[in-house]
């Protein structure tokens, strides 16, 4: 049996990878590079970014920790907000 977890109200995910993360080092623990040194780091990290859009929290942690976040469908959402 699948796992379920409430994440907001209504909302049902069907396994731990569907869990949005809000932190970089939850983002790094998933990628399997936490460990890891920087440069895989980012490239793990940049890969991620390019398949999905990082909450606001996630973004802002990953730049406090010095990933590079900045993506152009990014800037263009965040200059139309």
């Amino acid at each position: 049996m699948t796992e379920r977890f409430v994440v907001e109200p209504g909302q049902l995910v069907r396994s731990r990878e569907q869990i949005p993360v809000s932190t970089a080092r939850a983002l790094l623990r998933r990628l399997g590079v936490l460990d890891s040194p920087p440069a895989e780091q980012q490239a793990a990290v940049s890969a991620w970014l390019d398949e999905h859009e990082p909450s606001s929290a996630l973004a802002e942690s990953l730049e406090i920790a010095g990933f590079n976040v900045q993506r152009p469908g990014l800037q263009a959402r965040a200059a139309g907000s």
